[in-house]
């Protein structure tokens, strides 16, 4: 059906919604729980973020 969105497109949208707004709640929605960024994801602001 084109133009409807699967549960794996829902669930990156909400990862990089995520990322765009610092949302944290949108991230514990889109990613299993025992999800680890490996290495460790930047989050503050500028090159060192």
């Amino acid at each position: 059906m084109k133009g409807m969105a699967t549960e794996n497109e829902i669930a990156v949208r909400r990862f990089y919604e995520a990322l765009a707004t610092g949302d944290t709640t949108l991230v514990d929605e889109a990613l299993a729980p025992d999800w680890e960024a490996v290495p460790a994801m930047r989050t503050g602001p500028g090159a060192d973020g």
